[in-house]
């Protein structure tokens, strides 16, 4: 960060990830009419996805990414979950599993391939990033596309990607996620409902969008119009 920070006064423009991101620059200085907020572009697969029976959770396992807070908030559920990645609380995150009597119901995959990656974001039944913090949020963007629910932490940058396309609750609330989840659960039609709203609101981050907003940018800068 400091290094950026003394580099700042040299950048015509500064792309970021979110408007969230685009904040926390200009409170550290950095003029507002020079930043722009350039969403990272999601593909948005044609393929027809099916309504599965598990809930999916990627990412790295780290504090940040409040992952137990969804493991104490399954307590409150029948459904079973699958963690996908890798990381230093892996271990402190199946003990609390099996602290909790949920090893039956919570499944820690570790790293999967690109291809298992995609097909599980296809065959699950929703979503869940439960994050402390969130510049982006690239995952609820890969799920969104898919035409998922996504239940989502109300922090950083996620409410910006999910909008009224899914559920946002507070971080750490183990409450609120296993009532969210449980509604989403036991109400096909929301689920369909939200997933194609999902869908329809990835569109704004396609590569072709953020194709065409880089272009114009690049254009700016170089005085073409």
């Amino acid at each position: 960060d400091r290094l950026f920070l003394r580099h700042l006064d040299k950048f015509d423009r500064v792309v970021c990830v979110s408007d969230y991101m685009k904040r926390d620059v200009a409170a550290r200085g950095f003029p507002g009419e020079r930043l722009l907020t350039i969403y990272n572009g999601v593909d948005v697969p044609n393929a027809p996805c099916k309504d599965g029976d598990y809930i999916l959770s990627m990412g790295r396992l780290v504090r940040l990414k409040g992952l137990d807070a969804l493991v104490r908030a399954m307590r409150g559920t029948e459904c079973q979950l699958r963690i996908c990645g890798e990381g230093p609380e892996r271990r402190n995150l199946e003990k609390l599993s099996q602290k909790l009597g949920l090893t039956d119901r919570i499944d820690f995959l570790g790293w999967i391939s690109e291809e298992e990656k995609h097909r599980m974001l296809c065959e699950c039944r929703m979503f869940v990033i439960p994050s402390v913090h969130e510049a982006y949020g690239m995952v609820a963007a890969e799920a969104m596309s898919y035409g998922k629910p996504v239940i989502a932490s109300n922090t950083g940058g996620l409410p910006e990607v999910v909008g009224d396309a899914g559920i946002l609750v507070p971080p750490q609330d183990e409450k609120a996620l296993a009532e969210s989840i449980n509604a989403l659960d036991h109400d096909a039609e929301k689920r369909l409902a939200l997933g194609r709203a999902a869908k329809e609101r990835m569109k704004a981050f396609s590569w072709d969008e953020v194709a065409r907003r880089t272009g114009e940018l690049y254009a700016e800068l170089a005085g073409v119009r």
